[in-house]
């Protein structure tokens, strides 16, 4: 019996599990969180399934383990999860509020603070949220008495900011410097998902960090993209450009002392690859034997869909399916190079639908050919159909950024195929087990 594989979308829970091969980069972000002094900010930047939560799980795993002498407490808070179903106003009381909750939950559990303290720490949040994380009206365009009611709301919101602060390092001073169960480390704070929220909000609550929690003992790992945070700034500074990049620059650097970008273009994809696709029973030991058109896949998934770990789950998914369906009733994956070309079209569907679409209509990309309107195709390429391709991707404003990779794609998916008879037919046969992975196959406007 097979062994069961996990392939939800979920992230990394502990270093073993790191198909990945980034436990060094977690190794490295650790010892500079035991070397540096606090408060400081880390983001880890990069785009959606890039890996950012298992990098956290990782650090957090290592840090934060009880069992340790010099381990930190650790908080998380999923910031998504709070905006599904309120206002931005709510939401960000919420996520100050989670905080701050499990800040007091590790108190009474932890120490023998008095019940006095932790109340007026309860009641220096509800005053800030009862004042209003945002004053609505804007005093430019206001009248006297509107500007100066305005003005007095701010300077009010602003005591009442310091004196949470203040109220919360005490506290925290109070929780890690006795002798108690509380760890003299400190506290770290993961945010997770920072990226799926809307940008101004984004960077409104980095903000309210950087004002309430910008605190010794206190460090934030932050997940969110410098993008985000750009996007975020656009109505205060304008549309990004090479003008204003500096204020931008200035900006992020008063929030974030440390940036990391995800190591994507790093991941060794073919180990999650190979084990994956092994464990599922899709090659066999004997498959890969020699067969140099498993280098040509990996090509192939590098230009289409990238190292992404998310995408790459999807894709095994994908696999996964036809394979099953292939049992069933096609008989098509009868050997390794059959099996290596149905990943490579999916591969192309999941990345450029558009010309998988293309190559359902007509399966041997080599016969390809460009209608310019009587304009000749410039021979950029040797082999004609290569400079068709070039065309087609050329005259396609959603490939056009991408010429040099769908090249490549194609490219190693014609050296799988050298040797290879009956070309059209051999294709066409493979296309039929990836048709119902395809999410452009349920649109009317569908080529098929």
């Amino acid at each position: 019996m097979l062994e069961k594989l996990d392939l939800r979308d979920i992230p990394i829970k502990k270093t073993e599990n790191d198909l990945l091969n980034i436990n060094k980069y977690a190794d490295a972000l650790i010892q500079f969180i035991y070397e540096s002094e606090t408060p400081f900010t880390i983001s880890l930047q990069g785009e959606w399934g890039s890996g950012k939560t298992s990098l956290m799980n990782m650090i957090s795993d290592e840090l934060c383990d009880e069992e340790k002498e010099n381990h930190f407490e650790s908080i998380w808070v999923n910031t998504w999860e709070f905006f599904i179903n309120n206002n931005d106003e709510e939401s960000l009381e919420r996520v100050i509020e989670e905080i701050t909750n499990k800040i007091l939950k590790i108190a009474k559990e932890k120490t023998n603070t008095k019940e006095y303290e932790i109340n007026e720490f309860k009641n220096s949040i509800l005053k800030l949220t009862k004042s209003g994380l945002n004053i609505a009206m804007s005093a430019i365009g206001a009248d006297d008495l509107a500007r100066t009611d305005t003005m007095n709301a701010f300077s009010n919101k602003l005591t009442i900011i310091s004196h949470l602060r203040n109220s919360l390092e005490k506290l925290v001073n109070e929780l890690v410097e006795k002798d108690n169960q509380v760890s003299n480390k400190g506290f770290i704070i993961f945010i997770d998902d920072l990226d799926r929220i809307d940008p101004e909000i984004a960077v409104r609550l980095l903000e309210i960090f950087k004002n309430i929690f910008d605190i010794e003992k206190c460090i934030f790992v932050l997940a969110i993209d410098y993008d985000v945070i750009v996007k975020g700034l656009s109505r205060k500074y304008g549309d990004y450009s090479i003008n204003n990049d500096k204020f931008y620059r200035a900006y992020f650097d008063k929030l974030i002392q440390l940036p990391f970008a995800m190591p994507v273009s790093n991941y060794k994809i073919d180990n999650i690859l190979l084990e994956s696709l092994t464990t599922i029973g899709y090659f066999s030991d004997k498959d890969l034997e020699n067969n140099v058109s498993f280098n040509y896949l990996l090509n192939v998934i590098e230009s289409s869909i990238g190292k992404n770990p998310r995408r790459i789950k999807r894709l095994i998914n994908s696999v996964k399916l036809t394979q099953i369906m292939d049992k069933i009733n096609s008989n098509v994956l009868v050997d390794a190079d059959m099996k290596i070309l149905n990943i490579m079209f999916i591969c192309v569907q999941l990345a450029y639908p558009s010309l998988y679409n293309l190559l359902v209509k007509k399966p041997n990309f080599r016969s390809w050919e460009y209608d310019l309107e009587g304009e000749n195709v410039n021979n950029r390429f040797s082999e004609s159909w290569k400079n068709h391709l070039y065309e087609i991707v050329l005259n396609d404003e959603l490939l056009n950024d991408n010429i040099t990779n769908i090249i490549n794609v194609f490219e190693n998916i014609d050296n799988a195929l050298w040797a290879k008879s009956n070309i059209n037919e051999l294709i066409n046969r493979v296309l039929t087990l990836s048709k119902f992975t395809n999410i452009s196959s349920v649109n009317k406007s569908s080529p098929y």
